[in-house]
């Protein structure tokens, strides 16, 4: 019996799964063409996990929205994301967890939980968009930092071939590099005998006496040379003959600071180059003859200039505080223009500043404006709230008509009070009973038209509480995008009840085979035990053992009756199965056909919408 249910459960399991198979269709929608949109969106970014032909629909869509969270630094809980056939609570969370994220890197465009489990690819397409395009932002901005760490990672573990033949040749040129460094590095020939504090310049021309050479300082500014230049013919001879006295000065003072420096110097014995100090003074005073020859020609043109000196100070004195008085000039000039051009900055500064403020008030209005216009053709596109705001619109027309009719009314009393005013003032106190009379004419007219404003002013209040009714009822009438989302949420509440129901099913079967199997089984250990009873007495003697043989036969021929009747059930419920999956088989073809037949009614539709809007603009076209 055991053997027989067990073989029995197999089948149905295998039925059930064939059952299930049959029921999972692709039927084609717009969605899906927003979801490959959204899959191609992914792909140029960089997200290849969405080619895998495994992965769920949601899954390669939450994946990738985790993606570009990840590849901006905002963190999502991975465990949940790649969870394949979650339930309806674990996408809620999931969806949270996103919404949250999104929420942080500020999206413009407002994604809820539910859209994301549900599918919503018209409110998920902008979002994914958005987020590619912050992916590829902050692509551009690391860029380059990932490209050096990459080289510098390749330069780690690999080598280019250029690399090895530099790293081959760089002990060899190191070795000839050391070599010439070696051979021409300078030799000291000459060392101090006394030690000294001189200045700076000093231990400078010492040092390089010290190894053989020495320089001549020579003193002369261009800022000089351009005011000799400018100077008159006579003021450049001068110059060039003080010039000339300094230098032979400079020369003079340098040849002696030489010899002394050369005194305080003894020679270092060398193989190579050894030079004296005698010879070294002597090769410096050669010099000193052309320099006594300079210096005896310089005083004779000092003599025969030295008249001309101190006018030629006075002149460049005054040329040199003309200078100066010009230039305080030119800067007190510009100091005054770079005031005025800072005041003009900050009050054009300050103008922008009003102009940006005015064109932010500006914009935002106008956003505000577009949006409530938006919203409103929104509400209109459904007939029962289009035929409440042309009710709306005529009660709006006529209440501004009364308002208007109001006062034009008022208008007309003013007019009519001043022009009798100015009749009683004219006419004086000649005609008292005639102005009696008017007057009470007048104020009884005057209070017919006060009580004709309060009536209008009641029906205009009334008409105003029935366009507040009015747009209460509008308001609580919901949107086409409201009754999607409540439909969504039935839908997929409807769902999960019947995974409920379907479980709880499958519940009861299990429960109920397990029963009757454990009834059986109860039964079998009832047979066995009574057999195990009896088996020793009835062994005793032979009509016992007859007897124990026949009530045993008894039970076999009882237990193959059972199963006989088993197989039985098992046979009609096979049956039974059997023409439930043929049934079920045309009923998918009629429902494919069904399917079909739709798509080409809607494909036609759209065409006798066309060929209408064609007939009637070649109606229109007709008539003009």
């Amino acid at each position: 019996m055991s053997i027989v249910l067990s073989s029995y459960r197999k089948k149905n399991k295998n039925k059930n799964n064939e059952n299930n198979e049959n029921n999972q269709e692709d039927e084609l929608d717009e969605t899906e063409i927003k979801y490959n949109q959204i899959i191609d969106m992914l792909l140029a970014a960089g997200y290849f996990r969405a080619r895998i032909q495994g992965l769920s629909q949601l899954d390669k869509i939450i994946g990738g929205m985790a993606w570009c969270l990840t590849y901006a630094n905002i963190d999502v809980d991975s465990k949940v994301v790649f969870h394949q056939e979650a339930k309806i609570g674990e996408k809620i969370k999931l969806g949270e967890e996103i919404e949250k994220a999104l929420k942080q890197m500020r999206c413009p465009f407002p994604l809820q939980s539910f859209q994301i489990s549900g599918l919503d690819t018209e409110a998920i397409f902008p979002v994914i968009q958005w987020l590619v395009r912050q992916v590829l932002e902050i692509r551009e901005e690391t860029g380059d930092i990932i490209k050096q760490f990459s080289i510098h990672q390749f330069h780690n573990n690999y080598s280019l071939p250029s690399d090895t033949n530099f790293d081959q040749s760089f002990p060899k040129s190191q070795i000839h590099f050391s070599s010439t460094q070696s051979r021409y590095k300078p030799q000291r020939k000459f060392r101090r005998i006394l030690k000294s504090n001189p200045s700076p310049e000093m231990r400078i021309q010492s040092t390089l006496l010290e190894y053989g050479s020495h320089f001549k300082t020579i003193a002369k500014n261009e800022k000089t040379k351009q005011e000799h230049s400018k100077s008159s013919d006579f003021a450049k001879k001068l110059v060039a003959m003080q010039t000339s006295k300094e230098t032979i000065n400079e020369n003079e003072k340098q040849q002696k600071e030489v010899q002394e420096m050369m005194n305080k110097l003894s020679e270092i014995e060398s193989d190579t180059n050894k030079i004296s100090a005698k010879t070294l003074g002597n090769i410096v005073g050669i010099r000193s003859q052309e320099i006594y020859q300079l210096s005896s020609e310089y005083t004779k043109e000092t003599e025969n200039l030295g008249i001309f000196d101190k006018k030629q100070q006075e002149l460049l004195q005054e040329a040199h505080e003309r200078k100066v008085s010009k230039m305080n000039e030119q800067i007190e000039k510009i100091k005054e223009k770079a005031l005025s051009v800072k005041k003009n900055r900050e009050e054009a500064q300050e103008k922008l500043d009003s102009m940006k403020e005015q064109f932010e008030k500006r914009v935002q209005y106008k956003d505000r404006i577009i949006s409530e216009i938006q919203r409103f053709e929104k509400i209109e596109q459904n007939e029962e709230v289009a035929k409440i705001i042309r009710i709306l619109q005529q009660l709006l027309s006529l209440t501004e008509n009364l308002k208007k009719q109001e006062e034009e009314f008022k208008n007309h009393c003013r007019k009519e009070r001043d022009r009798i005013n100015e009749m009683i003032e004219s006419f004086g106190n000649v005609e008292e009973v005639d102005t009696n009379s008017r007057e009470k004419t007048i104020n009884d007219n005057y209070s017919q038209e006060l009580s004709k404003n309060q009536q209008l002013r009641q029906s205009l209040g009334e008409i105003l509480r029935n366009i507040a009714i009015l747009q209460r009822k509008i308001e609580s009438v919901p949107t086409r995008a409201e009754l999607i989302q409540y439909e969504k949420r039935f839908v997929e509440l409807y769902q999960q009840m019947n995974t409920k129901v379907y479980e709880t099913k499958k519940h009861f079967n299990t429960y109920n085979s397990l029963e009757d199997e454990k009834a059986i089984l109860e039964k079998e250990l009832a047979f066995l035990n009574k057999i195990n009873a009896g088996f020793q007495p009835s062994m005793k003697t032979e009509n016992t053992k007859q007897q124990f043989i026949q009530s045993f036969e008894q039970i076999i021929d009882g237990v193959s009756r059972n199963a006989q009747q088993v197989h039985k059930v098992l046979e009609e419920e096979q049956t039974k199965f059997d023409l439930l999956s043929k049934q079920f088989q045309e009923l998918s073809k009629k429902q494919r056909k069904y399917v079909a037949k739709i798509h080409e009614f809607q494909k036609a539709c759209s065409l006798n919408e066309q060929l209408a809007k064609e007939i009637e603009e070649i109606k229109q076209s007709k008539k003009n």
